[in-house]
């Protein structure tokens, strides 16, 4: 060949591989892609959020574990964006700053555990029954608030899972997070159907989360607790549960253990034990005993809410504690909530304990007839609950299966609604300035498994939704598809002195319960109106028919008085404290006087309590006192009875001398402004 037909035949081809680029290019899929910080970039179909990720920065990919498709859409880092050329938004989430990457990294996490597991115990007949993370999202607002765990049953009743098996499990979890196995999205080889399975190593596990690209992504873990726990049913009565922690990085894991010994001393557990306010017994788990420094506290709390609702316009009731089934068939519990009651036969008839009072306050509206004059009406219940938790979810004053509610509900008419959640986000932010609680306001909506029409609940989550706006601008969010399946609610997040989140007040709107108790009110709008409303604009607006609304703002008693332990560290405010104060005389000559002083106290109606043990030598005395927590110490002796000063040590230990009627006016000054 020559040259020249050389020359040609190359450029022949040159220009042909031109024209397949140029195909190439104009057959590719671009969208436009918007990320976190606003920019919009272009990158080709079919691209992984890793890779999205690496091209904007390296550091990016390595340190987000999750990634959001416009808002809502979660995905894993490594799965592959199918948009056919539209356009999205994308966020990449972090461990430290985005609760569902924790939940995702804790979640993979128990499938380290899990394998380490079944390879540890692999000549044990055992059965994986349970594994994922321990995370609250609503409240987990920091990455030192989440653990996982695994549940597994031995068919071998006496076998347990003892300190050397943790230790051997940990070992485990170390070389298969070395071996950095990847988390692998694939079809099931033990069943034809095409299910989809977690393979991990040579394990496949269910589908039933996101996971992090591989194992080594795990730079820090601890096993940090084993316990039996109740199964699920009788063919596996009892489950061995190992729970773990894990971070991206030690320093993070440092900082958890240090953190944990700080809150340790906080621990609520503890402070009920060393002050002795509460205990549990075996003989009745979840149901606390209140000692009677306990049973001070949980009455102040009581008292002081009642001195609110005689001012806020409630009335308090008492209703039964035990239903006829027909109840919570009529309310729609039995449907939804069942499994979480306690029911038993009698008289060969069905009966349940009540999981919550707003069933029976429907009863009690609608005992007789209601006049629109009436509403709103603000009925407040302390009754008895109770609720089926399972006996691995209790956790000390939080978890309880009997406690009691700061219950209320309110009747009124629908164009009332607006006032009366005003109200009630006044009175919750009222009780919470004074506990010195910072809080912040969601709006959960419509779930899955909502009861009622549609336009109903848009109506109900639309006047929320204004309320709130009203109240704190936009300070609030939607927590989308978390609201009750009768109604939308407010759900109220307050963080104590600890940083630590917690849910306990919420509102909620209830359109459901008044038509499903056939609710009735009359007077204030005439007939010929209401008869022209029609369809779902008569439920709401009818003359006939009042809205409910749900109120609690400590949640349950109990589950506040864990809070304000740890928030105050047991250190109670006065108005709150069960020893106010304690007399202690210098010698036993001076009991007497020392006597009539802790009287004088007592019937002025502040708890007081003397230390006349003469096997305690006086500075033990003062010690003891201060260790306890009283909030003032009164020393008697000579110089006291000559002068009718005494002598105080407040529990700041400022020294200060008074006579028994200053000591009073600061005693009420205390109780007036919540000291």
């Amino acid at each position: 060949m020559s040259f020249l037909k050389l020359t040609k035949s190359i450029q022949r081809i040159n220009f042909k591989n031109q024209i397949n680029q140029i195909n190439r290019y104009f057959s590719i899929k671009t969208s436009n892609v918007k990320l976190n910080d606003g920019r919009v970039m272009i990158f080709e179909d079919k691209q992984t959020p890793l890779t999205i990720a690496n091209t904007i920065n390296k550091s990016l990919g390595k340190q987000s574990i999750l990634s959001r498709l416009n808002g809502n859409q979660l995905i894993s880092m490594k799965d592959t964006i199918q948009m056919d050329g539209k356009d999205y938004g994308i966020e990449f989430l972090n461990f430290e700053e985005h609760s569902d990457a924790r939940i995702c990294f804790w979640n993979s996490s128990s499938l380290v555990l899990a394998r380490a597991i079944m390879e540890y115990f692999k000549d044990k007949d055992i059965k994986l029954m349970n594994f994922g993370h321990l995370v609250n999202p609503q409240t987990a607002d920091n990455i030192n608030q989440g653990t996982f765990f695994v549940d597994i049953f031995f068919n071998d009743k006496s076998q347990t899972i003892k300190e050397l098996d943790i230790n051997k499990i940990k070992k485990k979890m170390l070389y298969i997070i070395q071996r950095n196995d990847p988390f692998q999205l694939s079809t099931s080889s033990n069943n034809n159907n095409g299910e989809l399975v977690i393979k991990f190593g040579e394990y496949e596990f269910p589908n039933q989360f996101l996971t992090i690209g591989s194992s080594n992504s795990i730079g820090s873990f601890d096993l940090i607790k084993n316990s039996s726990v109740v199964g699920p049913n009788k063919e596996f009565p009892e489950l061995q549960r190992i729970v773990g922690i894990s971070f991206p990085t030690k320093e993070q894991m440092d900082n958890w253990v240090e953190l944990q010994k700080i809150a340790a001393l906080r621990d609520h557990r503890v402070i009920g034990r060393d002050q002795e306010l509460f205990f549990f017994h075996p003989f009745s788990p979840g149901s606390c005993f209140f000692l009677p420094h306990g049973t001070k506290i949980y009455n102040k709390l009581l008292q002081f809410l009642r001195s609110e609702y005689s001012k806020r316009g409630y009335q308090e009731v008492i209703s039964p504690n035990i239903y006829n089934q027909k109840l919570w068939e009529t309310s729609g519990h039995w449907d939804n909530y069942k499994e979480n009651m306690f029911s038993f036969e009698c008289d060969h008839t069905q009966y349940s304990l009540k999981p919550m009072n707003c069933p029976g306050h429907c009863l009690m509206y609608g005992h007789r007839a209601r006049s629109h004059k009436e509403l709103p009406m603000r009925i407040a219940d302390f009754g008895v609950l109770h609720r089926n938790e399972t006996h691995g979810s209790l956790s000390g004053l939080t978890r309880v299966r009997r406690f009691q509610q700061d219950d209320a509900h309110i009747f009124c008419t629908p164009d009332m609604i607006r006032e009366e959640i005003k109200q009630c986000l006044d009175f919750m932010k009222y009780v919470y300035t004074i506990f010195n609680f910072t809080f912040h306001l969601e709006l959960s909506t419509r779930p899955d498994s909502y009861l009622g029409d549609l336009s109903v609940w848009e109506k109900a989550e639309d006047s929320l939704s204004q309320v709130l706006t009203e109240f704190c601008g936009d300070q609030w969010r939607i927590n989308p598809g978390d609201g009750a399946f009768y109604g939308p609610k407010i759900d109220i997040h307050l963080k104590d002195a600890n940083g630590k989140n917690h849910q306990c007040a919420t509102i909620q709107l209830d359109f459901q319960l008044p038509i499903r108790f056939n609710l009735e009110y009359s007077g204030g709008v005439t007939n010929q109106k209401q008869e022209q409303k029609k369809g779902e604009e008569q439920q709401l607006n009818s003359i006939n028919r009042p809205v409910m609304i749900h109120r609690a703002l400590f949640g349950s008693v109990e589950r506040m008085m864990a809070i304000l332990m740890e928030h105050t560290a047991g250190k109670w405010p006065f108005w709150l404290s069960p020893r106010q104060c304690m007399v202690i005389p210098i010698s036993n000559k001076f009991n007497q006087y020392a006597q009539e002083i802790q009287s004088k106290i007592n019937l002025a109606g502040y708890d007081v309590d003397i230390d006349l043990n003469d096997s305690k030598l006086f500075p033990k005395k003062i010690r003891d006192a201060t260790t306890s927590q009283y909030n003032y110490i009164i020393v008697i002796g000579q110089e006291e009875i000559d002068t009718n000063i005494l002598s105080i040590r407040k529990r700041d230990n400022e020294q200060i001398k008074l006579s028994l009627d200053q000591l009073f006016s600061e005693f009420k000054l205390n109780i007036e402004q919540f000291k």
